[in-house]
């Protein structure tokens, strides 16, 4: 199995996060008035849509590489890593947040969070799509 080959050979797997990116902050600039109304500041749902796609694209290239590799205990290993480092980079920017905005904005950091669970659930789905591609019996 040519994990190299059968990724240049398709659309690269990132399209659908990047896809997801520019949707999402299109509509956030779209209702940015209603975000006003509900008291929802945009500017700091849109940073949290930014960072959040940033350390999934990350991620995803970590799990892929890692999937690449012949052995499976690399890529049970980068998956983890990811996971971890994922975790912890969006427990440091809220706490980063917290510390120093002057009001914490509870509405803009629930849609970052949706949108955290968003990113996820498409990296999920990109990884078992292409797990399910790669011929059987081969690791």
């Amino acid at each position: 199995y040519d994990a190299e080959k059968t990724m240049r050979s398709r659309p690269p797997y990132s399209y659908p996060i990047v896809l997801l990116f520019l949707l999402t902050t299109a509509l956030l600039l779209k209702w940015r008035q209603q975000f006003g109304i509900w008291g929802m500041d945009h500017l700091v749902a849109i940073a949290g849509n930014f960072f959040v796609f940033l350390i999934t694209l990350v991620s995803l290239v970590v799990i892929m590489k890692g999937i690449s590799q012949a052995n499976t205990m690399s890529f049970i290993r980068s998956v983890n890593i990811a996971f971890i480092v994922k975790f912890f980079l969006v427990v440091a920017a809220v706490a980063i947040y917290a510390m120093t905005a002057k009001e914490i904005n509870r509405g803009a950091i629930l849609v970052s969070m949706v949108l955290y669970l968003l990113y996820t659930f498409l990296e999920v789905r990109i990884l078992l799509n292409h797990m399910k591609r790669r011929p059987d019996g081969e690791e």
